[in-house]
């Protein structure tokens, strides 16, 4: 798989450039004489765009290693790449990017089962530290199932508002924003009602119950809402280009309400060379959260371009 960076990606991201605090570019990957013999890395897409981009950076590096490779669609739940990288029928896929903090609440039903002892106890996941998070996940997999290295980059859910709702009420932290939220309306993910660091985590954690939550499922859409008044607080995820573009505030979370999501690779155990590890994990350590801001300013907007276009110019065209 061999990609080609179009002219107006390359126009539209030379503004882009000037305002990025961290790109991939071009970085020495060890060559594998032997990866040609080891067939086609079928990569999956994972469960949206950001994700998308990634896989096509495991690619990227991939064939600089000497590998073939294939970034195919797998649906847009986990439920739906684990089966597929699970499933004996067909093309295996060996490696798709996930989030380690909504991937181990996955796998332990929101971190009430702990797969470790045959689904019985009960894992204080919301408590957990990244570091936790990352040393977990290769035990609590499905099996034949584990983790590459976890990049620094993260795209989390965050509690984001306008400034001008920062300076009204002296926002800064969550634990700020306590005191009114029985004045103010919330635009969360659907299900963010339910999850455990939802609401429930604001009231246990902040005793922050909303006046009210609306439901936008689209992230532009809601700061949309955000910017024009419709909702006073969003849940915007760290990594969007969005908080930039509009000047959100993004309040501090003392508690750590929202746990770690890492980036990181999902990969069948025992089925990738060493050579192709290494390869994804060089990438993994070039990827920072700075990175998923520009590759997700990339992909929105009114110019925006596919996972990967956005993917091939932070690989080839980033200056670190």
């Amino acid at each position: 798989m061999k990609r080609r960076i179009i002219a107006p990606l390359a126009l539209l991201t030379t503004t882009l450039l000037l305002t990025a605090t961290g790109c991939g570019g071009e970085q020495e990957v060890s060559q594998d004489p032997s990866a040609s013999d080891y067939g086609t890395v079928r990569i999956g897409a994972g469960i949206n765009a950001e994700t998308e981009a990634v896989a096509n950076i495991y690619a990227g590096v991939l064939e600089q290693a000497g590998y073939e490779t294939e970034v195919v669609p797998t649906g847009d739940t986990r439920d739906d790449y684990l089966d597929a990288m699970l499933s004996p029928d067909g093309d295996p896929i060996q490696i798709t990017p996930d989030y380690s903090g909504n991937l181990l609440l996955h796998v332990t039903q929101d971190g009430t089962v702990n797969p470790q002892e045959g689904g019985a106890a009960a894992l204080n996941v919301t408590g957990m530290s990244s570091g936790d998070i990352l040393s977990t996940l290769p035990r609590v997999l499905p099996e034949g199932l584990g983790t590459l290295n976890a990049a620094s980059a993260e795209n989390k859910d965050a509690l984001a508002v306008t400034r001008v709702t920062a300076a009204e009420y002296g926002l800064s932290t969550i634990r700020d924003l306590a005191e009114h939220c029985g004045e103010l309306s919330f635009g969360v993910p659907s299900g963010f009602e339910q999850r455990s660091y939802g609401a429930a985590g604001l009231s246990s954690l902040y005793d922050c119950v909303p006046q009210r939550f609306e439901s936008v499922d689209d992230q532009e859409e809601l700061v949309d809402r955000l910017t024009e008044g419709g909702v006073d607080v969003a849940d915007v995820y760290t990594a969007s280009a969005a908080i930039p573009e509009n000047n959100l505030v993004v309040l501090e979370d003392p508690q750590v309400n929202f746990i770690a999501q890492q980036v990181l690779p999902v990969v069948q155990a025992d089925e990738l060379p060493a050579s192709a590890r290494d390869a994804v994990n060089s990438a993994s350590g070039r990827l920072n959260t700075a990175d998923l801001v520009f590759l997700n300013r990339l992909m929105t907007g009114d110019d925006a371009v596919s996972a990967a276009d956005a993917a091939d110019f932070w690989l080839r065209e980033g200056d670190g």
